[in-house]
């Protein structure tokens, strides 16, 4: 987004309705101010991305001359830079991990988005773009250089001896190109312990090969760790004999941490900081293939409901809304172990996996959350917003053929808690 002026917004849309309301969420939006422009078909979009690129591309995928993941691709085609949002009504998690890996950086379901959820997604799709196109930048650095070409370069002799060591190597390291010629073994110890198993395995490979390439951790002088790209290659003489190995490192701290905030940003929601959906999917179906693996474990599974959510972002508005789930997704952190995962799946709903936990022992858990909730209103401006949570759980088992299974179960109990007066804990038949 950018940082003066409104965000210029394209809206890919053939459905009208569709099209005005999704005009009116914005225009209704007090997080920014936007810059609309509208078309309904895809060779529309395409001119519009050519001549004046947008901040963000809201796109739907049913239009009149296009259709499905085609047509992400094909606006990518003429712009990679401008991030995508899908609009669909297909709520199906296999599809939206489709859409994702085909380009888009987020999906909203049509129905399922209010204006600010749709605004936080914007914000959000420009935030990952913005690291994206730094990541794309800065390897695109490293390669203008030169391919294995890296700032820190050396040269080991067949007794291991160093014959070459440059300049460079204090500047990543901390350490003299005298300290590392006098002691060579200074190479092996400045390594990150948790990497030095890694390191050897690629030694033992290396002297098998012409040519190797790992990536690990170095513990400069100062104590700092750095990223280091590692490259080797067999030198050998006119006879073909073997007389040693050059080595080029290069410092990819930034680039790493770059890949790691993406990572984050792909498994983490972004108003809780808990799992997203996906995640959270994923890490019970880990669980669930564990218990069938080990058949004597318990794990469960915990479906959570705020009550009443809608009341409050009525009351209070969205914003207090937001307050009162960023509330309770802390107290649900506190409350975890570090063995459990907690997700957030929905809008007002989040879900736990309890590895080791029976249902009587998820009971207990549940019931502890629940009062602490029940007893820790949100306090805003001074007044106190009473929050309370009905809790389903069901017990994962061998005979589940998919998380979907045990997640049924535990929705049917909260579905049962909610009936019985909200605020209370329910257990699958």
């Amino acid at each position: 987004m950018q940082d003066a002026g409104p965000c210029r917004v394209l809206l890919v849309e053939d459905d009208e309705s569709d099209a005005h309301l999704v005009k009116h969420m914005l225009s209704a939006s007090r997080a920014s101010h936007y810059e609309i422009t509208w078309v309904d078909n895809l060779a529309k979009a395409k001119r519009r991305l050519h001549e004046t690129p947008p901040d963000v591309l809201l796109l739907d995928l049913s239009l009149p001359d296009s259709s499905g993941l085609h047509t992400v691709e094909e606006v990518h085609h003429v712009s990679s830079i401008v991030p995508v949002i899908v609009l669909t009504g297909n709520d199906d998690v296999d599809f939206a991990l489709q859409t994702l890996e085909s380009g888009a950086q987020d999906y909203l379901v049509k129905g399922r988005f209010d204006s600010d959820s749709l605004a936080r997604a914007i914000r959000y799709a420009i935030s990952r773009a913005r690291l994206e196109q730094r990541l794309i930048q800065s390897e695109a650095r490293l390669r203008t250089v030169a391919d294995y070409t890296y700032d820190w370069e050396y040269w080991i002799g067949p007794q291991h001896e160093i014959r070459h060591m440059s300049p460079s190597c204090e500047r990543i390291s901390g350490y003299s190109r005298s300290e590392f010629v006098a002691d060579p073994e200074l190479l092996e110890r400045i390594v990150h312990p948790d990497d030095r198993a890694l390191m050897a395995a690629h030694k033992h490979d290396a002297s098998s090969r012409e040519m190797g390439d790992v990536d690990f951790r170095i513990v400069r002088r100062d104590g700092e760790i750095r990223w280091i790209a590692h490259a080797c290659t067999a030198v050998r003489g006119l006879d073909g004999e073997y007389i040693g190995q050059r080595v080029s490192n290069r410092d990819i701290t930034e680039r790493k941490r770059l890949e790691a905030e993406l990572r984050e940003q792909s498994i983490t929601d972004t108003l809780t900081g808990l799992p997203n959906r996906r995640h959270f999917f994923a890490r019970l179906e880990d669980e669930l293939a564990r218990v069938k693996r080990l058949d004597t474990l318990h794990a469960s599974v915990l479906m959570l409901d705020l009550d009443l959510f809608k009341r409050v972002n009525d009351e209070y508005g969205h914003f207090t809304g937001d307050a009162v789930l960023i509330h309770f997704a802390a107290l649900l952190r506190e409350q975890l172990r570090k063995i459990d995962s907690g997700g957030r799946v929905g809008g007002e709903e989040f879900a736990i996996v309890l590895p080791g936990a029976d249902q009587g022992a998820a009971s207990i858990f549940a019931e502890r959350l629940r009062q602490k909730v029940a007893e820790t209103p949100l306090v805003q401006n001074g007044e106190k917003i009473l929050v309370t949570v009905s809790i389903g759980i069901s017990e994962l088992n061998t005979a589940d053929t998919s998380a979907d299974a045990v997640l049924i179960r535990a929705d049917e109990a909260l579905y049962r808690a909610k009936k019985k007066g909200r605020n209370r804990v329910e257990v699958s038949n």
